[in-house]
């Protein structure tokens, strides 16, 4: 039995069918595409929250300035910037002094204490023991810091409890676990909308040419 072509009318209408497939398929690709990159910009979003959370670097560069005795002045233009200062007596302690200082602030001020777990009693506890070990160190290398006038050693209890109040802060921010758990907090906040909302994915059919023939062949647009 010979099969009938389809009209040149069935044609122009199949062919006006297949265009407004590709185009609804181009649009849902499109919005696929867009809800792509939002999801990455909203993960990049909070990754970036996360680390800026975490990350202390920039007050540990100041607190690296000010034991130097460097002073913030600015140029022409109104840009900031740490410089030596004019006044050699403003350099509290010689690089050998800051160094040495610098080293155990930096083992307070890490991302270890700042996930830790404190009740208040226990951080009250530990910063009364840094703040006495503080001030024996200090006091004891006096000369050896370049603590060695006068005008220098009437800086030394603001300069104890300046650093005091730093490390507090940090241990401030793990009572009771609360930076720990707001990091969780922004982590699922983040997978539940990402998860909750997943973006549409089209659902293209695939040609079978082995069941009904390939839908290349015109007549098998009808079938």
């Amino acid at each position: 039995m010979t099969e009938q072509l389809p009209s040149y009318a069935q044609l122009v209408d199949h062919i006006n069918k297949l265009e407004n497939e590709l185009k609804k398929s181009d649009v849902q690709n499109s919005e696929l595409h867009d809800s792509q990159t939002a999801s990455s910009i909203i993960s990049q979003q909070q990754q970036n929250l996360v680390e800026w959370q975490l990350d202390i670097q920039q007050e540990l560069e100041i607190i690296a300035h000010q034991l130097r005795g460097h002073v913030i002045k600015r140029d022409k233009k109104g840009n900031s910037f740490w410089t030596e200062p004019d006044d050699p007596e403003q350099k509290i302690f010689n690089e050998r002094g800051a160094q040495e200082i610098e080293k155990v602030i930096r083992n307070y001020l890490i991302k270890n204490v700042l996930l830790s777990n404190y009740g208040i009693n226990e951080i009250n506890e530990r910063i009364k023991q840094f703040a006495h070990r503080l001030r024996r160190f200090i006091y004891m290398n006096f000369e050896d810091f370049g603590m060695d006038t006068e005008y220098k050693q009437k800086h030394f209890e603001m300069i104890v409890m300046n650093i005091t109040d730093q490390i507090e802060s940090a241990y401030l921010r793990a009572l009771g676990g609360e930076e720990r758990r707001s990091l969780r907090e922004h982590i699922q906040v983040h997978q539940s909308g990402t998860f909750g909302n997943q973006p549409y994915i089209p659902n293209i059919p695939q040609t079978d040419s082995h069941k009904g023939g390939s839908k290349l062949n015109p007549i098998n647009w009808f079938k």
